[in-house]
């Protein structure tokens, strides 16, 4: 629109007078002065555009040779720093094809792993701020249907080039590389190229973005002119590409109808390969070089490690072969943390060792099981977390209170012989900065077989000793965990030797009266068979009462049980032979305060409630529901009511020191409990009618493999063994072993008569079984528990005092007179409950399925009126 020469109206109307509004004037047309004016302006600019090209060509030049000479520098200097040689291949490349970015991934396996980036060059309009950097965190699988570019550049070794023209092909690869590295700038053009060394392809280079465009071939139509020398002048302009680059570079917008797209060329794809082929063979050197380094300190740090854990073992000091690990094991897997964790069995929590960063000593915490390591543990399995702080596993909180940032983890679980978990191994922040990779894995692997028997053997007794440690936990609640949780092994001996209770002597004080009295009648006096089955199936029996002038009410409660399975018909075995053995069995028992007839009966009604629990509405298939044949269940109640029958009110390690007549009889081996077996089944035979004429001998050689193999196992020195298998399985594992081998022995089981036809896995969970109801009395109604507590702590009392007498070394805490206020007796009450109880019976419910989640509760209450009571003194 040109417009008419001369003055405008508002200039010639002047402030005071008012514009009429007037009609408009017509278009003036442009004349040739115009456009020779034009042409000039033109001239002038290409001429000005010409200058700029140059001098930024200039620029452009120096800047490339400096990155090339930079690159030989660092390729022939940096030999043994090959993330060094990749971050300047990566600059080099960026500087020479003109581009916003630079990556490189390396082939590993089946996987492109990103190995260096360069960072965006700063205030790219079409692209946003990068994220951090993730060398060594991206993978892209190429198996991945958006890998399909990048495989074919690695399969064929030729380049390839993307923009938009090539829409699909652009698009997934973009997906393939932002779904890995997390890019967030849209990638327009894209340059994909092998890296290549001694004719093999070992990873690709990508770059992307191309930043100005110099070579186009497409006619730009400017539409129509007056003149046909001025069109020719434009188009002649305008097609100068160095120009038209320059200009739009200095802010000038300069618009065309077909503006060409930014891509990468040829000419581009030819010099990043001659980039790459002097490159490719420094990196791959490189990268051996640094493998071979870091193998050789492998090897002599696992070499290490070998030698120190030997020595460890020889001298049976399982600190030191923590210390080797933890101190070695930062050295093996290059790591700025190498930790060992154990399962303790007493608290179900983790002990965990790792060294300090000088090397001269070994720190320990306690925590528990979650987080990682938790996770590890609990499922068996191995981790390899290359961003800690976006895995839901891991647990923060720790960083947080510390202030340590971990960034990478490595843990694997460690397996004793019979697929337990009994430790692990962690290792965190790699000190590449890369994850922990397939080697490092593998060797994982190896070590945790590798120490695997070791800490199978020696973690039970150091994770009590350990315990020993912790000033939250009183001095007596120590001193139960450890007596209840170590084998039976006498720190002294003395010359003096004790006579049994066949002699004339016995160190063991006069105990309780004996309660029981001879009776022909099995039945309750007042209850009919009915009322007698209900009453035994409550978890609330008062045994105290109902025994308080003789024990004929429990003995009336012995065939209610056994009806209610239906074992006299299932068996053979009458309920007339059942009453002989009761009656018999009772009479064996001393009149000691704990260890008496009483606690046989506690022992036996919790195996009986037990079994109905875990048998629930199905008692008629307790084959198929618990794994059990009546036979079985027949030699587990019998077991039951004679486990502790002959007991002297003393323990293994006391009967040991004192060389009584059982140790030395059954040579130091469970004394106790091989004379229980002993007496009870010698009360069984004896009794009418006898069991030879009731069982076929089959029936009976398993009922005594049942009933010696239970009794025998509630040797305390075996509770870790009992807590350890209820962990490793359930239920439903057990009757599929016992469906699997009905009549049948394991194969590498002694062939005894007496385990002929029964599997492994009935006898575990009978002798499992029996252990947990001889030690549990804690989920039973407080009063009753806080009675049974009493009197063994009486029987201790009376042992220490013996011990004390006979020069023994003692246990402070038994020498407490349970007579005295309850605060007194609550520490070591509640460590029983605590270490030793509650990680059984958490275990049997987890095993069961929680079908016993309510003694399990009743047990936790009873630990807290302990708690309170060894506290406060107001125990409720």
């Amino acid at each position: 629109n040109k417009r008419r020469p001369g003055p405008s109206l508002e200039s010639l109307a002047g402030p005071s007078l008012s514009v009429v509004p007037m009609e408009p004037q017509p278009v003036v047309a442009f004349d040739k002065t115009d456009e020779d004016t034009l042409c000039l302006l033109l001239t002038l600019t290409h001429s000005k555009l010409g200058v700029l090209t140059l001098q930024d060509q200039k620029a452009r030049a120096l800047q490339q040779v400096e990155s090339l000479l930079a690159l030989v520098g660092s390729l022939s200097t940096r030999i043994t720093d090959v993330d060094g040689c990749l971050r300047d291949l990566c600059d080099a490349t960026r500087t020479q094809l003109d581009c916003q970015s630079v990556v490189v991934y390396f082939l590993e396996g089946t996987d492109l792993v990103c190995r260096a980036q360069s960072p965006q060059r700063p205030g790219s309009p079409s692209a946003p701020a990068r994220s951090p950097s993730r060398v060594g965190l991206c993978k892209i699988e190429l198996g991945n249907s958006r890998a399909a570019t990048l495989r074919e550049v690695l399969r064929s070794g030729t380049y390839r080039l993307l923009d938009p023209r090539d829409h699909e092909a652009l698009q997934t690869t973009r997906e393939a590389l932002r779904s890995s590295s997390q890019e967030e700038a849209e990638t327009l053009s894209m340059l994909v190229s092998p890296l290549r060394a001694r004719g093999n392809v070992f990873g690709i280079v990508v770059a992307m973005n191309k930043r100005a465009v110099h070579d186009c071939d497409d006619e730009v139509d400017l539409g129509h002119t007056p003149r046909a020398a001025t069109h020719r002048k434009l188009s002649q302009i305008l097609r100068d590409q160095a120009g038209l680059s320059s200009l739009k570079r200095h802010g000038v917008r300069v618009g065309t109808d077909n503006d060409c797209a930014v891509r990468f060329s040829d000419k581009d794809a030819r010099q990043l390969e001659v980039l790459l082929s002097f490159a490719g063979h420094a990196v791959q050197t490189a990268e051996m070089y640094s493998k071979q380094q870091a193998s050789n300190c492998r090897l002599r740090a696992l070499l290490s490690l070998s030698m120190d854990s030997v020595h460890g073992l020889q001298s049976g000091n399982l600190q030191d072969i923590i210390f080797a690990m933890c101190r070695h094991g930062r050295e093996v897997f290059n790591c700025d943390r190498f930790s060992f964790f154990a399962v303790d069995p007493l608290s179900d929590e983790l002990l965990g060792w790792f060294a300090s960063p000088s090397h001269k000593d070994l720190k320990q915490h306690r925590c528990a099981k979650d987080g990682v390591v938790g996770w590890c543990v609990k499922t068996g399995q191995a981790v390899n977390i290359a961003n800690a702080w976006s895995d839901p596993r891991f647990d923060a909180s720790q960083d947080v209170d510390t202030g340590y940032k971990t960034d990478t983890v490595l843990c694997h679980p460690i397996m004793s012989r019979n697929s337990n978990i009994v430790a692990a191994l962690q290792c965190v922040n790699k000190l590449t900065g890369r994850p922990f990779d397939g080697e490092d894995e593998q060797t994982f692997g190896v070590l945790s077989k590798m120490f695997a028997d070791i800490i199978e053997n020696q973690v039970p007794i150091e994770c009590v000793y350990s315990m020993m440690e912790r000033t939250d936990v009183h001095p007596d609640a120590k001193e139960t965990a450890l007596l209840y949780n170590t084998a039976h092994k006498p720190a002294g001996r003395s010359g003096t030797r004790t006579k049994t209770n066949t002699g004339s002597e016995s160190t063991v004080g006069s105990g309780a009266r004996k309660q029981g009295s001879k009776s022909s009648k099995s039945a309750h006096p007042f209850l009919d068979s009915g009322s007698r089955q209900a009453m035994t199936l409550r978890w609330d029996l008062n045994y105290v009462a109902e025994s308080q002038h003789g024990y004929q009410p429990l003995f009336a409660l012995v065939p209610a049980a056994f009806e209610f399975f239906g074992l006299h018909k299932a068996t053979g075995f009458s309920e007339p032979a059942l009453s002989s053995f009761v009656q018999g069995i009772e009479e064996e028992y001393l009149p000691v305060p704990y260890h008496n007839f009483l606690h046989a009966f506690v022992t036996f009604h919790l195996v009986f409630l037990a079994m109905v629990e875990m048998a629930g509405d199905q008692r008629q298939n307790l084959q198929g529901v618990v794994g059990l044949q009546p036979i079985d269940l027949l030699g587990l109640f019998l077991a039951a009511l004679g486990h502790d029958v002959g007991h002297r009110g003393s323990n293994n390690g006391f009967e040991i020191a004192t060389m009584s007549d059982l140790a030395v009889t059954y040579n130091d081996i469970s004394p106790l409990e091989n004379h229980h077996a002993a007496v009870t089944w010698a009360r069984l035979r004896s009794s009418r009618p006898s069991l030879s004429d009731l069982l076929q001998s089959e029936k009976l050689r398993r009922l005594r493999t049942v009933l010696v193999c239970s009794i025998l196992r509630t040797d305390m020195a075996k509770h870790n063994e009992h807590v350890t298998w209820l962990r490793s399985g359930n239920i439903r594992d057990h009757v599929d072993a016992a469906s699997d081998t009905v009549g049948v022995t394991r194969s590498d089981a002694p062939k005894a008569s007496g385990e002929r036809g029964i599997c492994e896995s009935t006898k575990d969970l009978c002798a499992v079984v029996l252990h947990c109801a001889d030690i549990g009395h804690p989920c039973l109604p407080w009063s009753t528990h806080q009675h049974f507590s009493l009197l063994a702590c009486t029987e201790l009392f009376e042992q220490f005092q013996s011990e004390t007498a006979l020069g023994l070394p003692t246990l402070p805490f038994m020498g407490k007179d349970p007579r005295g206020p309850p605060q007194e007796m609550g520490p070591s009450q509640s460590g029983f409950v605590t270490f030793v109880v509650m990680p059984a019976w958490h275990a049997f419910n987890s095993f069961t399925d929680g079908a016993l989640e309510a003694q399990v509760d009743e047990m936790q209450r009873n630990k807290d009126n302990w708690d309170r009571g060894g506290k406060k003194g107001d125990v409720a």
